[in-house]
């Protein structure tokens, strides 16, 4: 399963920001206040760019585990034995190492960043209960391999 991000939000944040910016700096009236709203407007459009060239490839589910793409490019690669639960309300994953150790490339093993969860951001294309629907199967799958529990 592969899961795309909505771009809705940057769309109208882009808009609204440059839109509003633009009028307040050009406008002669309040420059000082427009250019830091074109300035987040620059922001939003460079999230909307990034968010479009990431694809179907934002969330991949499969048999192995779940890869994620940050919205800045950050990647992380984690198998299913490595998730210890997931959380329902926040859309996060809960792991076993620090979530550091899961990123492609890897990072340098001299320090450990991160805590131990994975939060998967909510401008997925998913609502985070069809989410943890989905997840759910496969930590079951992880438990009995392991004969470890998992969280509910």
């Amino acid at each position: 399963m592969s899961v795309r991000y909505s771009t809705g939000l940057f769309l109208f944040g882009t808009v609204a920001l440059a839109g509003c910016g633009a009028a307040l700096t050009w406008g002669g009236s309040y420059p000082a206040v427009g250019v830091p709203f074109m300035a987040f407007g620059a922001w939003s459009l460079a999230a909307l760019i990034r968010t479009k060239r990431i694809g179907e490839r934002a969330l991949v589910i499969d048999g192995e585990g779940i890869a994620h793409t940050g919205l800045w490019g950050t990647r992380y690669r984690v198998p299913w034995s490595e998730v210890t639960g997931v959380r329902p309300g926040g859309g996060g994953l809960q792991l076993r190492a620090p979530r550091s150790r899961y990123r492609v490339p890897p990072q340098s093993p001299r320090r450990e960043r991160g805590g131990n969860s994975l939060l998967l951001p909510s401008a997925l294309a998913i609502s985070n209960e069809d989410l943890v629907r989905v997840i759910r199967p496969h930590l079951s799958d992880a438990e009995d391999d392991e004969g470890e529990p998992t969280s509910p």
